[in-house]
């Protein structure tokens, strides 16, 4: 029996070894933001702040956007669009899933745009998607940037349509779209 829980043990210490993070998310540095759209021209900026994640070894990357750090200026709306229509109560969090070319991650300098595909995870639903990001390396610094924004669709979510209602009549029934530009800038670190 000693021997199995050695034999795990050591597994677990080797497996969580070779996963390691490369690179760390600077949460002081890094955001996503989006603007949400109302009575077809009123656009209301928003901004997630003090995002985590990592870039392993073998170029994976994870990314958390933690709801409780949208900041739209305005507490109030802050509070609505948690709970009437993230429901972060339940869904706490965005999550973003993706690969790194190794060449980008082993070069000292590197300046390029390039198209990265990655996963999106919003209220328990993922979908894939794909961006064009500007990536600069120097030494132990990797700086990445939405090139243009990536428009992300509440419905392909699942989020319900009643969600949106709710926030609307917030408002006074003033119609929001459900599609909203979304764009990001991080910063990791070795």
């Amino acid at each position: 029996m000693k021997a199995l829980c050695l034999l795990i043990s050591m597994f677990a210490f080797s497996s969580s070894a070779y996963s390691s993070s490369l690179f760390n998310v600077d949460e002081s540095l890094s955001t996503v933001s989006f603007a949400s759209i109302k009575l077809q021209y009123v656009v209301e900026p928003a901004v997630i702040n003090k995002v985590t994640g990592n870039i392993d070894e073998n170029g994976d990357f994870i990314f958390n956007l933690p709801l409780s750090e949208l900041n739209t200026g305005i507490p109030i709306r802050n509070e609505r669009l948690n709970t009437l229509f993230f429901d972060s109560k339940s869904f706490p969090q965005i999550q973003v899933k993706g690969k790194v070319d190794m060449d980008i991650l082993k070069a000292d300098k590197a300046i390029l745009q390039k198209n990265i595909p990655f996963s999106v995870e919003i209220f328990g639903t993922k979908n894939n998607v794909k961006a064009l990001v500007n990536i600069v390396k120097v030494g132990d610094n990797i700086a990445i940037s939405s090139a243009k924004p990536v428009i992300i669709s509440a419905s392909n979510y699942l989020i319900p349509a009643t969600h949106l209602t709710k926030l609307a009549e917030t408002v006074g029934g003033i119609a929001i779209s459900n599609t909203v530009p979304v764009s990001f800038s991080l910063v990791l670190n070795k």
